[in-house]
């Protein structure tokens, strides 16, 4: 009997050991699911941080586009401002030249008029002259 009572005195050792084991098991498992949900929620956490970045980046880039369109849509106004002055001056000056050109031609006019007007009297003078000495 002595026999049978070492051998469970044995049997309880190991199985105390083996007990011990598994509380040892159990409490490193459960060291190791509270550092998991600590990294859990700092991924978490982290992951809400890049969200917010990048909600943030876009607006920015938005904003930076919207700003571009507008600078875009400024510059085409001063450029159709700048060529339909460039355009009235274009017309003005053509106008004028065609002015002058009119205003030249009128003038050619009166000075040819003149001078054949001349060159009658000067020859009506030399005929008469000429007559004259018959």
């Amino acid at each position: 009997m002595d026999e049978e009572i070492r051998e469970l005195q044995d049997a309880l050792k190991r199985s105390n050991e083996e007990i011990r084991q598994l509380r040892s098991t159990i409490e490193s498992l459960r060291d190791a699911a509270g550092l998991q949900h600590d990294e859990i929620r700092q991924l978490r956490n982290t992951v809400g941080a890049l969200r917010d970045k990048l909600e943030q980046a876009h607006v920015t880039e938005e904003e930076r586009v919207q700003r571009a369109i507008s600078e875009g849509c400024e510059q085409v106004r001063e450029l159709q401002a700048t060529i339909n002055a460039l355009r009235a001056e274009l017309e003005r000056m053509c106008h004028d030249y065609e002015q002058k050109i009119r205003d030249m031609l009128v003038q050619q006019t009166s000075e040819r008029v003149q001078m054949q007007e001349a060159l009658i009297a000067m020859r009506k003078n030399l005929e008469s002259r000429h007559e004259t000495r018959r």
